[in-house]
Formats: structure tokens, C-alpha cells, sequence
């Protein structure tokens, strides 16, 4: 089999953030046909450890953020590990650079998941030094790479703008749900709950434009909730933005993981998520495959598979009155709605199948590396774990 290096800020499973959790779940489903996956991270701990056969390891920071220890890149040339291919995951981190020229320099592959970080939109921010970080390292980091791994097509042209040359291969985000059959629904009689997980970051997620929607919906009907849950930045933006409309259904929550996200998921009417843009968007297939009822925004990358399903809602987040005359319409329909929950889950199990898209990624690496496909009997064991995590 073969030994892989996840490199990037991943040592935290429970995290709001969908490169953490896309990366994790990966490496769930590798180690199970076989391939031995190490995380190495640069940070302020050095603790190295175990967990459910995936060995992290993590190094100090260097004394600039463009340079790493004598430690790390000794370790990385005798490569202890052996590992055969190295894989890192995210854009614009400082670190990543000297990494890469000692892999370039030991001849060591390495492929790259951007999570989506070339969008124009994130290059927006801080254009100019971004504009300037590319052109001096990002782009030689990009095109040394042995293929680049996009979660989506639309990822596809970002990378172009940056490199023409280096081979992409769209692979999807792998979902996967640590579903328990005793997690049963709680949701009160008549109550209607629209949920939304993910990050308080109102520039990427819309959600200044999520809540003056809900505005609209809950003057309509005041017994409509909207729940959010996450963490970041602009939190209390959100909650003034909340208390200057006067809003009495919307709560301000904290990041459920692991049941707890199941359960909120499961007591939800409907998942609602009205993103400027967003490349895949975890928690979107995550209420797919619980059989959730789903709103999204126009700017989400899934909402052309939606449309051409006719599943699922898709809204314009920008049009406040019609997306919300929408919503009210869409999950006042209780039998259409459910329905459409089921449609749903189908098609993330056809589209998003774990054990589809840790087979796609294992072939590629057993294809950079010129290897046979001898996996053999152990991509059951994956299809295994899809079973046991699907209700």
C-alpha cells in the first residue's frame, strides 16, 4: 500500500471548517482501504499522537512565516515516514513554500486540494498582496504539483488563471455522517425551524442576507425559527444586525459536532444556506443525506445540480421579497417538502458517495505514482463505513 502526508492546519477534527472536516473524512476513508495517513502540521504544539491509525505530527514554527526549522526540513529530507506522496490541503499558507522546495528538491510528489481559496471573490481581499504572493510562490507551488484536486468544474478556471499547465482532476468533498439509529427527531408539533451551520463570516456565507430574508418570512408567519450555529469574526455583527430588525426568531448559536450536528439536523425543517458563493458546501450535502429539505443561494456551486434534479430550493439571495415568498411557499407544502428531502438524500448518495470518492482519489494516487490498482477486496471496508453512517 501506500504511505500519504496531509499538510495544512488539520489536527482539529472539531472545527468549524470545511477543509478540516473535508480532509478528515478523507483520511477516514483511505485508512480504510489500506493507506496509511500522517497530518503534519507546523504550529505552537509539538505533541505527536495516534488516532484511529492516522499519525499526526506536529513541528514547531519557523522564525518567519516564509521559513520552517532545521527540524522540520531534516525530518522532511530523510523522510522518516516514508512517505510516498504528499498532499496539501488549502492556499496562502506561508509554510507551504519552503515544504515545497525541499519536496521538489528529493523529487518527492506532491498534489494539492484548494478547497475552492483561488475563487475571485477571496482574491478580492487584500487583492494586491495576494495578487503578489501568487506571482512569487503560489504559482510555482501550483505548477510543480502532480495534479491539483478541485472539489468542483467551476474550481477549475480559477486554477487556470494561475497555471495553464499543471493536470486537475475534479473530485468532490467526501461527507460522511456519523449517523446513529436511536438519534430521533425532537422538533415540537407545528414548530418550523430553518437551520443554517457553518462560519459567521457575512462576506463568503450571506448571512447579513440570510437574516433580512427571514425578515420578510417571519412578518409573514411569526412562528417560523431560524437557528444558526458556528463561530467566527462577525458574530456580533450578526447579532446587531439581528437586534436593529427587531428580529425575535433568530438565535445566535454555538458549532454542534459529531450527534449533536445529527440532532439539529434532524429537528430541522429545512437547511437554508445563502452563500455569496461557495464551492461545495459540507453542510449543505450533510442535510441532504439526513433526508433534509434544502434552500440555497444561487451562488452556491450545487445549486446547478438542484435545478437540473428539480430538487431542492434555489433563491436569489439578492431579491430579499421573492426569496423569502419562496421559502414560505416551499416549506408550507409538508408533503411536497418531504418528498423533496427524500429526492434528496438520493441524489447525495449518487453525486457524494464516500466510498466513490475515496476510490477516485486512491486511483489518482496510485496513478501519479505509476502503480498498480491492488486495493483489491478492501474497498468493502469503506462501503462498509458508508453503510453503517447512512440512516
Amino acid at each position: 500500500m501506500i504511505n500519504v502526508a496531509f499538510i495544512g492546519f488539520l489536527q482539529k477534527k472539531e472545527v468549524v471548517n470545511g477543509v478540516n472536516f473535508a480532509a478528515h473524512n478523507l483520511a477516514t476513508g483511505l485508512n480504510q482501504i489500506g493507506v496509511k495517513v500522517f497530518f503534519y502540521e507546523v504550529s505552537d504544539s509539538t505533541t505527536n499522537f495516534t488516532d484511529e491509525g492516522m499519525v499526526y505530527r506536529r513541528f514547531r514554527k519557523g522564525l518567519l512565516p516564509l521559513k520552517i526549522t532545521d527540524e522540520l526540513s531534516d525530518f522532511l529530507e530523510a523522510n522518516p515516514d516514508q512517505i510516498d506522496l504528499f498532499h496539501f490541503h488549502s492556499v496562502f499558507i506561508p509554510f507551504f513554500i519552503p515544504i515545497q522546495k525541499i519536496l521538489r528538491k528529493k523529487g518527492y510528489p506532491y498534489v494539492i486540494t484548494p478547497h475552492g481559496g483561488y475563487e475571485k471573490r477571496i482574491l478580492k481581499k487584500n487583492s494586491i498582496l495576494k495578487k503578489l504572493y501568487i506571482q512569487l510562490f503560489e504559482k510555482h507551488l501550483l505548477s510543480n504539483a502532480r495534479s491539483v484536486i478541485c472539489v468542483s468544474e467551476n474550481e477549475i478556471a480559477d486554477i487556470r488563471k494561475i497555471s495553464q499547465n499543471v493536470p486537475t482532476k475534479v473530485i468532490s468533498n467526501p461527507v460522511l455522517i456519523p449517523v446513529e439509529e436511536n438519534i430521533q427527531p425532537q422538533q415540537k408539533k407545528g414548530a418550523q425551524v430553518l437551520v443554517y451551520l457553518g462560519r459567521y463570516d457575512i462576506y463568503h456565507k450571506g448571512l447579513d442576507k440570510l437574516i433580512r430574508i427571514f425578515k420578510r418570512v417571519e412578518d409573514h408567519d411569526n412562528n417560523i425559527q431560524l437557528h444558526l450555529y458556528g463561530q467566527g469574526k462577525d458574530k456580533l455583527k450578526l447579532a446587531k444586525l439581528i437586534e436593529s430588525l427587531e428580529l425575535k426568531n433568530v438565535e445566535l448559536k454555538e458549532p454542534v459536532y459529531g450527534d449533536k450536528k445529527v440532532q439539529v439536523l434532524k429537528d430541522a425543517t429545512a437547511y437554508v444556506q445563502m452563500s455569496n458563493w461557495e464551492t461545495f458546501g459540507i453542510s449543505v450535502v450533510e442535510a441532504m443525506l439526513l433526508s433534509k429539505p434544502v434552500i440555497i443561494s444561487e451562488g452556491c456551486s450545487l445549486s446547478k445540480l438542484f435545478v437540473e434534479s428539480k430538487a431542492g430550493l434555489v433563491v436569489n439571495n439578492n431579491d430579499a421579497d421573492k426569496a423569502a415568498d419562496s421559502i414560505i411557499k416551499y416549506i408550507s407544502g409538508t408533503q411536497n417538502v418531504l418528498k423533496d428531502g427524500e429526492a434528496l438524500k438520493k441524489l447525495a448518495k449518487q453525486k457524494f458517495s464516500i466510498c466513490q470518492i475515496v476510490t477516485e482519489t486512491y486511483n489518482l494516487y496510485l496513478q501519479l505514482l505509476k502503480r498498480n490498482h491492488h486495493y483489491g477486496s478492501m474497498i468493502n471496508n469503506v462501503q462498509s463505513l458508508e453503510s453503517a453512517a447512512l440512516p
